[in-house]
């Protein structure tokens, strides 16, 4: 999928007010190195932050990577061997908006704690509601464009199907993972902050 019609497709998730709500959490940037884990929705932010690195880890072939500006480190190969290509210690923070829920494992935030120098922070967002079994379908305008989206679970995984007037739909499907379940694996590696917003929850975890 090409940017253009991922940031249409999304567009209801890609508000400028919610990235700047994240920001807030993380600060002054300025000569800090900061790694996104997927997506890329903050990497440019921190550039014009003057931030002394900045490094996006991402699946393969990203449709988004062509938005990215040409300061910042690319490492397309997957989260978990994303992750494994940087020693420890190369971070002051570790963030992911967005995309917690396709990534997260005991395996992986351990390797992020390592990857985080001595006070460094890991911060995330999740939803903070357990989808229905029976599909919740929202339909909605915005501009000219009808949009379609449904989101539903079944056993432990939420489906989410995103749909766009005039573009073929879109199918996420990622486990559902409650705040007991983070906690449980992130009380082992940091100090957790848990705050709450209109759409879930803000994760900012602090390293031990």
């Amino acid at each position: 999928m090409k940017w253009s019609d991922y940031k249409l497709l999304y567009k209801k998730h890609l508000k400028e007010e919610k990235k700047k709500k994240f920001l807030s959490f993380i600060g002054e940037v300025k000569d800090k190195r900061i790694v996104e884990i997927l997506r890329g929705k903050l990497v440019n932010s921190f550039v014009e932050g003057e931030a002394k690195r900045v490094d996006l880890i991402c699946e393969e072939e990203a449709a988004y990577l062509d938005d990215i500006s040409d300061k910042v480190g690319i490492t397309s190969i997957g989260v978990e061997k994303g992750l494994r290509s940087f020693p420890p210690y190369s971070f002051d923070y570790a963030v992911c908006l967005g995309t917690i829920n396709f990534w997260f494992t005991d395996k992986h935030i351990e390797i992020v704690h390592d990857l985080l120098d001595r006070n460094g922070e890991f911060i995330f967002d999740s939803i903070d509601f357990k989808p229905s079994l029976v599909p919740l379908v929202e339909i909605y305008q915005l501009e000219d464009k009808s949009y379609l989206e449904a989101k539903w679970l079944a056993g432990e995984t939420i489906y989410h199907i995103q749909v766009c007037e005039g573009m073929p739909p879109n199918i996420d499907t990622y486990p559902w993972i409650s705040s007991e379940g983070f906690l449980e694996v992130l009380n082992k590696y940091f100090k957790v902050e848990i705050y709450k917003d209109e759409s879930g929850k803000i994760y900012k975890c602090m390293k031990k």
